[in-house]
């Protein structure tokens, strides 16, 4: 219990407190090293590696098991080299699936121990929380740090930045993770202004749509009316074909290749069973997004036609290039999806691809306006339901850059299975209280 794997001296500079690792390679016993100890250039050893080593104690105590031993070798004797592998390259195994009794807070602990982060990892105050307070239901937030940016009229990057915000990490199983953003409440101006409409109308004209039909589609954006959100937690990226595989067991894509492609060719019916299946896993509350909490994710404090300014372009967005927005020139045309967060730029909540790569469904039914509209962020659903169309949000790989506009609606029937049509999910602030 005491010997964690690493040993540190006092540096040489007599004026500092800094410590440094004795020697690089192992140190200790490498069956409880953290991932940084063998990569200490790249990452910094703090107390962080100790709870990585200290997870695996509780999760041995536990389960009476490595979280990283296979069961063809549990009988079998492990080199040192076997074993950084693992600890660089192997996901533990889901604690849940090998002592399904366990209460939900203790296994959520004991996985966010064992995150390859060491940032992603709980605090001493938090695990002394959940050890001594085992009832109450654990929160385990880390944050997280992103890039965004902010873009001209003619879509050049004129701003970059680093940000930091929190998330919570969901551990679905076979090394798959669900990171949830906490997204604050708050108050925004949800839809088009009519300030905008006359540019957004002169936008749907370029590329040759009539005069009554872009007055038309824009009317679907107002009136602009301001909105209260509640807290609530949304996925960092789009939901994944592994993730998918994961809670479904079935991949229904139509690009496939890649676990962290997002998922799509999913109605807004399989979506609600995703979430059921999720939350049924989890034992957490996961939804969809209402429309309002959607685009207010999606603005990120913006009230700009998109989360990074004025337009967009092909080095920070998945869409159809050959129809830029306003004086953006054109770019390229991929055809496809793209692995979601691939672009390297979040919006200002640290959200990745909420303008493009692939449609997603929200939970509302279709309203031609928003009139009459809610104003607390909840879904508009009519009980019972007269309607048979649904809401998506956000645009495509192969949407001209207009459809990716923070506040465009579009409206399919929730059968409706295209291969630009996938989902993020909402996970209530309650479920973390």
């Amino acid at each position: 219990l005491l010997d964690f794997g690493i040993s540190k001296s006092l540096s040489q500079d007599n004026q500092s407190n800094t410590t440094n690792i004795t020697k690089s390679g192992t140190v200790g016993t490498p069956r409880h090293m953290s991932p940084e100890q063998l990569h200490h250039e790249e990452k910094p050893i703090t107390y962080s590696s100790d709870i990585y080593s200290l997870g695996i104690v509780f999760y041995e105590i536990l389960s009476k098991q490595h979280p990283l031993i296979n069961n063809g070798e549990i009988s079998m004797p492990i080199p040192d080299f076997r074993w950084i592998s693992k600890h660089l390259n192997q996901s533990p195994r889901l604690l849940s699936t090998i002592c399904p009794d366990l209460p939900t807070n203790l296994v959520d602990l004991v996985m966010n121990m064992l995150a390859k982060e060491p940032t992603n990892r709980p605090s001493l105050d938090i695990i002394g929380n959940v050890l001594s307070n085992p009832s109450q239901p654990y929160k385990s937030l880390s944050l997280f740090t992103f890039e965004t940016v902010k873009v001209d009229i003619k879509g050049k990057i004129i701003e970059r930045k680093k940000k930091q915000a929190r998330q919570y990490i969901e551990h679905l199983g076979n090394g798959v993770m669900l990171e949830m953003v906490e997204i604050l409440a708050g108050e925004f101006m949800m839809g088009t202004s009519e300030s905008d409409i006359e540019k957004v109308v002169a936008e749907y004209k370029r590329y040759g749509r009539s005069e009554e039909d872009a007055r038309r589609w824009v009317k679907e954006e107002t009136p602009q009316h301001k909105v209260r959100v509640e807290m609530f937690y949304i996925g960092k990226y789009q939901v994944t074909q592994e993730q998918w595989k994961e809670i479904m067991g079935d991949n229904p894509s139509y690009f496939k290749g890649e676990d962290k492609l997002p998922v799509e060719n999913v109605s807004w019916e399989d979506s609600s069973k995703f979430c059921k299946k999720l939350s049924e896993k989890t034992g957490k509350e996961y939804r969809l997004a209402s429309e309002a909490e959607w685009e207010y994710a999606c603005r990120a404090g913006s009230q700009t036609p998109f989360a990074y300014g004025e337009t967009i372009n092909t080095e920070i967005v998945n869409y159809e290039g050959e129809h830029p927005y306003g004086e953006t020139p054109k770019g390229g045309y991929i055809g496809g999806t793209m692995p979601v967060g691939s672009l390297g730029v979040a919006n200002e909540f640290g959200l990745y691809d909420m303008h493009g790569n692939v449609w997603e469904w929200c939970q509302d039914e279709w309203h031609d306006n928003y009139n009459n509209a809610p104003t607390d962020g909840s879904a508009w659903e009519n009980i019972p339901s007269n309607n048979t169309l649904r809401v998506l949000r956000g645009g495509s790989f192969n949407s001209l850059a207009n459809a990716c506009r923070s506040a465009l609606r579009l409206r399919l029937a929730p059968d409706s299975r295209l291969s630009g049509l996938g989902l993020r999910v909402v996970m209530s602030a309650r479920t973390l209280k």
